[in-house]
């Protein structure tokens, strides 16, 4: 299923621009078609990461991609990022 991706913030550091993005994507659990939330970041001109099943609820998907913009998270450390946010609920 499509996901869709909505540019929430953007962030400059070392020269670089860097986009963070909500994502919402359809997911299928035993039959049942189920709305998820996640997240984005991409460089301009450069590397993309995303994590598209993170959240079961818009609104905590939104104030973790404005974490990752007030830390200047990159598509590198995204992945590590999230487990962290994930494990320390």
């Amino acid at each position: 299923m499509k996901t869709k991706y909505t540019k929430l913030m953007m962030a400059r550091v070392s020269g670089m621009t860097l986009s963070y993005f909500l994502t919402e994507a359809q997911v299928e659990v035993d039959g049942c078609i189920h709305t998820r939330y996640g997240a984005a970041v991409e460089i301009a001109g450069g590397e993309r990461a995303e994590l598209t099943d993170l959240y079961p609820a818009r609104a905590p998907a939104e104030e973790f991609v404005s974490k990752l913009c007030r830390c200047l998270v990159t598509p590198v450390t995204l992945a590590d990022v999230a487990y962290d946010e994930l494990c320390s609920v």
